[in-house]
């Protein structure tokens, strides 16, 4: 996996509008597991950084993982196929499903965490 993205960081990216990384796999806080051992996500994303890829300085690069951050468990929230926000208690529902009470989440930072991002007015 590092292998990999040291390699794509390497290429030229001056065509290009943006970067792209997916990676599925298991985890914990800070790391992915590859292969082999654990990998801290900041050295899968250190090669893109802009002292390291110049070809994309000023273009979003964007990491999306697939894994556990840590071993606390979500037990979820009950949702009905039908009578949208009724209480799965009060529906007369054919199919209940429990989803993540965090489900349908995505969040993007404009900087990593602990640091202060810059913006025009302070500059």
């Amino acid at each position: 996996m590092l292998r990999v993205l040291q390699y794509a960081a390497r290429e030229d990216h001056k065509d290009a509008d943006c970067f792209v990384a997916a990676m599925l796999s298991h985890g914990e806080e800070g790391e992915i597991y590859g292969v082999d051992k654990a990998i801290a996500i900041d050295e899968l994303t250190s090669p893109f950084k802009g002292t390291n890829c110049l070809s994309l300085v000023g273009k979003p690069k964007i990491f999306i993982i697939q894994a556990c951050r840590g071993t606390d468990l979500d037990h979820g929230v009950d949702k009905a196929d039908s009578d949208e926000g009724a209480p799965v208690d009060e529906v007369d529902a054919v199919s209940v499903q429990r989803v993540p009470v965090e489900a349908d989440f995505l969040m993007c930072y404009s900087v990593v965490k602990g640091i202060r991002t810059y913006d025009s007015f302070y500059m």
